[in-house]
């Protein structure tokens, strides 16, 4: 059974489908992402997605914060 990969979860061995930004470095906590999801959120606003971000569990908001950063980054 796949398990989704985020942050509240985490595990021994997996693979990385989003890494952690350069300048935060692996040691990046909850506070960290979720600042930096909301300042892309912010950025992308154009997309919609802010009202539905309230109802999302950590694992998806990691998603979006995932996807999120590979439009900012082109």
């Amino acid at each position: 059974m796949h398990r989704p990969l985020c942050p509240a979860r985490p595990q021994a061995s997996r693979k990385r489908l989003c890494s952690r930004p350069r300048s935060v470095g692996a040691g990046m906590n909850n506070d960290n992402w979720l600042e930096a999801l909301r300042g892309l959120l912010v950025r992308f606003s154009h997309l919609g997605i802010g009202a539905d971000v309230a109802a999302m569990t950590v694992c998806e908001l990691w998603g979006l914060y995932c996807y999120l950063r590979r439009l900012a980054e082109g």
